[in-house]
């Protein structure tokens, strides 16, 4: 076994110099609502504890309804595994996005998953088909979003450029290409390139696609939730709510390209306070943005411990039959 290589100076100084510009982003935005508090309560903002806890549960609940959908996406391969596996598969790789890099979620659910007796191959082409498949739906409602909002008169919105980026990921995505992707990928790390049937097929991924956008259509209605929970109810226009979902989804993007910070912090915060400050006063709007980011935090951790419980109630890794070689669902 070879040794891995060790990191070079130059690129480590690049990753910790990336970090702490996302740290000085986030600081910067701590410090405009701390200077700017008198303007707050002006601006309109105040807190309402049943939609924060509205809002909580919506994205509690599309976070458990997600690894639902990792789950029938492995039964596309064999058995699937049961919902309470999936949860504590799912629940404590997700995790891994507060750690720098981006692919600890994926390797996180490769590692866990093979606990239950799942093939490593079909946990590694699923789970990276399903970040794929997350970013086509991400960009998808924000083009719809960004779009929409450009019609009622808002202005400098890229929803054009999203409407492109989303052409490409489809093709991207389909079967054929897919897998000539990832067997390039495979050929770099010297792996036996996939078959035809170790890929998703065509209905798979459309039925895939199909659960994430309704899920991602639901869980829209956290941001609906967290708007009311701090902004007075005229405040919560049907621009804004728009705004907030589009903006949260290239929020999102920038943050996954964002390799250098952890759930991409700092780097998401700022460039949706950007898009809310077309709508809202600049504290308001990084008001929001930050209670946002600490919604999200609650709501992993809640997300996390419902995965420990449902990982410690199973008591010990269930091992389904692994599927005879070359035969997968459709």
């Amino acid at each position: 076994m070879s040794e891995p290589t060790p990191t070079s100076p130059g690129r480590s100084a690049l990753r910790w110099l990336g970090r702490l510009l996302a740290l000085v982003i986030l600081g910067y935005l701590v410090f405009r609502v701390a200077e700017d508090r008198e303007k707050l309560a002006d601006g309109g903002l105040r807190l309402a504890p049943g939609w924060l806890a509205a809002a909580l549960a919506v994205y509690l609940g599309n976070q458990l309804a997600s690894s639902a959908i990792w789950a029938w996406m492995i039964g596309r391969f064999g058995p699937a595994p049961r919902l309470r596996d999936a949860v504590g598969v799912c629940g404590r790789a997700w995790l891994g996005r507060y750690l720098p890099g981006k692919l600890w979620v994926v390797g996180g659910k490769v590692v866990l998953g093979a606990k239950l007796g799942i093939p490593t191959r079909t946990l590694a082409v699923v789970s990276i088909t399903e970040l794929a498949l997350i970013i086509l739906v991400v960009t998808t409602m924000g083009s719809g979003c960004l779009l929409a909002v450009s019609a009622m008169g808002v202005p400098a919105l890229p929803g054009l450029p999203l409407a492109a980026a989303l052409l490409c990921g489809i093709v991207a995505i389909a079967p054929p290409v897919f897998r000539r992707l990832l067997n390039l990928v495979a050929r770099v790390t010297r792996r036996r390139p996939l078959e035809a049937d170790e890929v998703l097929s065509v209905r798979s991924l459309l039925g895939t696609a199909a659960r994430m956008l309704t899920l991602s259509l639901v869980g829209a209605f956290f941001w609906y939730c967290l708007l009311r929970a701090l902004l007075t109810p005229e405040q919560v226009t049907t621009e804004l709510v728009l705004l907030t979902i589009g903006g949260g989804s290239v929020a999102s993007i920038a943050g996954m390209i964002a390799v250098f910070a952890p759930a991409g912090i700092g780097v998401r915060d700022g460039t949706q306070a950007a898009f809310l400050t077309l709508l809202l006063p600049d504290p308001v709007a990084i008001a929001v943005v930050l209670a946002a980011r600490l919604a999200v935090v609650a709501g992993d951790v809640a997300y996390f411990g419902l995965s420990v419980a449902a990982t410690r109630r199973r008591g010990g890794p269930s091992a389904p039959p692994p599927p005879p070689p070359g035969e997968a669902r459709t």
